[in-house]
């Protein structure tokens, strides 16, 4: 799925389950975003809830510049929403310039869900290149491999990133597994895998905090 009316999509607020019938694998929207051409997949800013679901779609190819205008989140940014996204593929989407953060997803004041998802080789210029949370997002086995920037996730403005059943790995440059910023920002990681990061896997920030339980974690 390429194009004009599979991109940019708004969800206005409605309680809409979004599925694929075959899975990630087979459905792929390409967004198809360049430096000539800024686009991402959905934003959802109107207060939707878990309601909104999202279900077994690959999302690839998003790419936004932000210049304080156009916002941050490369393929999905939510501003005061939580939807639940189950099943998908987010890679190679990327955003640039400065503050540039959430290469795949951006959730400010937001609560996200994400259940199954993976999130590969995306990049964010300034932190976050998987997820920058400014809000509580939850993500239930998911896999978080081989992103690149100073951070695959990325907590700010008193947020909190909750994972279970997680692997976090493979980072590329100088990359922490999850950073989480000086102030009051939290991780909450339970069951989860750290490896093989290019950096530590954490890096916390003054006055933030994580809880690790149950958790495998290396270098």
């Amino acid at each position: 799925y390429t194009g004009d009316g599979n991109r940019d999509i708004s969800f206005n607020g409605k309680r809409i389950i979004l599925s694929s019938q075959s899975g990630p694998e087979a459905t792929i929207i390409d967004v198809e975003g360049s430096s000539s051409a800024k686009h991402r997949a959905f934003v959802f800013e109107s207060n939707e809830t878990r309601d909104t679901m999202i279900n077994g779609f690959t999302i690839k190819g998003s790419y936004l510049y932000n210049n304080g205008i156009v916002g941050e989140g490369g393929a999905v940014r939510c501003d005061k929403a939580s939807p639940a996204f189950f099943n998908c593929i987010f890679s190679e989407n990327k955003v640039y310039g400065y503050p540039a953060k959430g290469g795949a997803v951006e959730a400010v004041d937001s609560e996200p869900y994400f259940c199954n998802c993976k999130f590969m080789n995306n990049t964010a210029q300034d932190g976050g290149a998987a997820i920058y949370s400014a809000g509580h997002t939850v993500l239930d086995n998911c896999l978080i491999l081989g992103n690149s920037d100073e951070s695959l996730l990325l907590t700010g403005r008193g947020s909190c990133i909750e994972l279970e059943n997680c692997t976090v790995t493979n980072s590329t440059s100088e990359s922490y597994g999850v950073y989480s910023g000086p102030d009051l920002s939290a991780i909450v990681a339970k069951s989860c895998i750290f490896w093989s990061n290019s950096d530590s896997p954490f890096n916390l920030g003054t006055y933030a905090s994580a809880v690790i339980t149950f958790s495998n974690v290396t270098g």
